[in-house]
């Protein structure tokens, strides 16, 4: 039995999530559902807890072990539905989160699915329609005629034709007046500035515009909209002929402030030299940053920083367009983190430091408190890597992301070597290589020996081929009772090398594989047995493992 959709609706879009979130707990309680209330509880005390405080690792093991326990189950329906029709495999990731509940469809061919479409509604609590590409109004109307268009809450719409007003003729068409939509996603959107008068989006809270022209158009447009609406989530990718962020970019920010937003993605944006903006008066509820592709000119970690010191902001994302970072930038970023007294989560996407920049950045006070860290390595030394792994994973983090150069890829040993165990739990290392070298043998009995292995419950590597290792030699070093997922972009995994990671006794836990380099012999291994389901694109799972097989459908 699915919860009511007001009570979903007040989960994932309403004013309050956390509250709501409990008053799901109750609901699934009194079903009986005595376990999946009490993880959710222990998901909302993880995320109210301070890094430092002892109780988080007992809330965090809690939740962990009841979704380790139950998790599947909790997702059967969705699970069972994804088995059927492989295109809604992205709705499976996100069942086995804490709530076990779905949010998105994609739909490959809408002609096709809309016939099935009632019954997956039905099947599921996903509410969100990811489209293929729109050309004509003709291919949108039989959606929004169907009896289903009522329950859609959220759409991801790729328009492939030049005619820049057909999402807003399709928007303000009499059909689309059936819509109730929470979340709206349209690409590419280029100077259509009308669509956001489509009554169809009057009650957005999620907006994702991708592509965007004309700014002396779009920028006073999107203030006057996300202040009206109370957009909580707003993402905008300028098209690259935009990029430069004029002087009316304080009037977009201020528009936002007097707005809801939680979330922020810019991308395509180089923010203006010169300006000196007057910070807005009122605080933000701004939790998530995200800078995408965007030029910093030194001024504006300053500012950025001042205006964000306004908010409770916990996450921030920020990926350049540049070449190793300079000492200059690392200036204009410590400068933003500065005032961050409450972030979590840090995330600086292709931005390789030197070693001038990572020591800039090494005196800013709050890397103890990241929860979550992505950082880059590939400027970096032995030594100076090491140095910067012990201080900025000496506190509270428990999901690491590394990149690392070519050459650093080659051997993981010295990685093995120096990477503290600390509190990690999630680790992802990514290799940026030519395609012609990513062939190349790779050394990693070192990171498989290191000590912090033993306690992953996580491992994501891409980029880095199987290796010298036989699969005997690996089947040794593979010694991880606590992973539950592993995601291993190798070149070629062969049927041997399976072998070794679905049948080795030290890998008790694992239930998830994600392989992208099955050779059709191994291909041909899993689909002739019964304990591993192969998913598609190489995505494996073991419902053994993962206490559903056994357990009795909620």
């Amino acid at each position: 039995m699915n919860p009511p959709d007001e009570l979903l609706d007040a989960v994932y879009l309403g004013e309050d999530p956390t509250s709501a979130t409990l008053m799901l707990a109750d609901w699934y309680e009194e079903q009986g559902e005595v376990d999946r209330a009490r993880c959710m509880r222990a998901v909302i005390q993880a995320r109210a807890l301070p890094p430092d405080d002892p109780q988080l690792d007992q809330a965090i093991e809690q939740s962990e072990q009841l979704i380790f326990q139950h998790g599947a189950r909790w997702a059967a329906d969705a699970f069972r539905d994804a088995l059927e029709r492989r295109h809604s495999l992205g709705a499976v990731g996100s069942a086995f989160r804490p709530m076990g509940l779905t949010q998105t469809i994609s739909v490959s061919n809408l002609a096709t699915w809309l016939p099935t479409a009632e019954a997956e509604l039905n099947a599921t609590p996903a509410r969100y329609l990811s489209l293929p590409v729109i050309r004509r109004m003709e291919e949108f109307l039989p959606l929004l005629q169907h009896p289903i268009a009522e329950r859609i809450r959220g759409l991801w719409l790729t328009v492939g034709t030049s005619d820049v007003h057909l999402p807003t003729r399709l928007l303000e068409s009499d059909a689309a007046q059936a819509l109730r939509l929470e979340h709206f996603s349209l690409h590419p959107v280029g100077g259509e500035v009308g669509v956001l008068q489509s009554a169809a989006l009057a009650r957005v809270r999620s907006l994702r515009l991708v592509e965007l022209l004309s700014q002396a158009e779009w920028l006073p447009a999107l203030s006057q909209f996300s202040a009206a609406a109370r957009v909580r989530r707003l993402s905008l990718l300028f098209h690259i002929a935009e990029r430069h962020f004029d002087r009316r970019v304080m009037q977009f920010f201020n528009g936002v402030t007097y707005s809801q937003c939680e979330e922020l993605v810019l991308g395509n944006v180089r923010f203006p030299e010169g300006v000196r903006p007057e910070l807005p008066a009122r605080a933000m509820p701004l939790r998530k940053l995200m800078l995408s592709q965007c030029d910093i000119p030194p001024e504006w970690g300053q500012h950025l920083g001042a205006f964000l010191a306004n908010t409770p902001l916990q996450s921030l994302t920020i990926g350049t367009g540049f070449g190793p970072m300079p000492e200059q930038f690392g200036r204009t970023l410590l400068a933003m983190l500065t005032p961050l007294t409450q972030l979590r989560h840090l995330r600086l996407l292709n931005v390789p430091i030197t070693s001038q920049g990572a020591t800039v950045l090494s005196m800013w006070p709050g890397w103890r408190q990241l929860t979550e860290l992505e950082y880059s390595l590939m400027e970096l030394s032995e030594a100076e890597s090491a140095r910067l792994l012990r201080e900025l994973t000496g506190g509270a983090c428990r999901s690491l992301t590394l990149q690392l150069s070519e050459e650093q890829g080659r051997s993981l040993d010295w990685l093995g070597a120096i990477l503290p165990v600390g509190r990690i739990r999630n680790l992802r290392l990514m290799r940026r290589a030519s395609s012609e070298r990513l062939s190349d043998p790779v050394s990693m009995g070192g990171l498989l020996q290191s000590p912090m292995m033993r306690q992953l419950r996580t491992l994501t590597l891409e980029g880095f081929p199987w290796g010298r290792l036989t699969s005997e030699r690996m089947r040794h070093l593979l010694d991880m009772p606590e992973l539950t997922q592993l995601r291993w972009s190798g070149i070629s995994i062969r049927a041997s090398d399976l072998d070794v990671l679905i049948d080795n006794p030290g890998l008790p836990r694992l239930w998830c594989l994600d392989l992208r380099g099955l050779t059709p012999d191994a291909l041909e291994r899993i689909r002739h047995q019964d304990r591993w389901l192969e998913l598609g694109a190489g995505v494996l799972i073991c419902p053994e493992r993962m206490g559903w097989a056994n357990q009795e459908e909620p």
